[in-house]
């Protein structure tokens, strides 16, 4: 591509590298020529799965399973939930809902060509059971009472 503007764009379709040629010349005839070799990396591509049963108190595994380019790695991992901002890192992180409800978890993947991108999905938490224990009465020879 050439181009005779001050501050040209191009996007790139394929990944690779490039090398970027800026040619300037002044008013009296004279040229600088700069070339800057450019490395065009692909866009990861984020998911991730989770199981489709889950209640409150449950920790919960997110198996991450972000699409790659050839040659790209991620090098960050950040899952954020929403209405509760919560945020956790790793690739798959284990994450407890301590309430009921309907939640947004967002994953954001940075690859390491700079590249970073995000998907979101809703998870539903049911209500798991209330469970309440105590006991009383821990004196030898006597019966242990529960459940007050």
């Amino acid at each position: 591509m050439q181009s005779n503007e001050k501050n040209p764009v191009y996007t790139y379709l394929n990944p690779g590298t490039y090398t970027v040629t800026f040619t300037v010349a002044s008013a009296n005839g004279c040229k600088s020529v700069y070339l800057l070799p450019i490395k065009i990396t692909t866009v990861p591509k984020p998911d991730f799965v989770f199981p489709t049963s889950i209640c409150s108190n449950d920790s919960v595994i997110f198996e991450d399973r972000t699409q790659i380019g050839i040659g790209d790695t991620i090098r960050d991992y950040s899952w954020t939930t929403n209405p509760i901002t919560q945020t956790f890192k790793g690739k798959n992180p284990k994450i407890r809902f301590s309430n009921s409800g309907v939640y947004i978890l967002t994953l954001t993947v940075k690859g390491i060509g700079g590249c970073d991108t995000s998907i979101s999905k809703t998870i539903t938490i049911k209500s798991g059971p209330d469970v309440r224990f105590g006991a009383s009465g821990f004196c030898l020879g006597n019966p242990i009472v529960t459940g007050k």
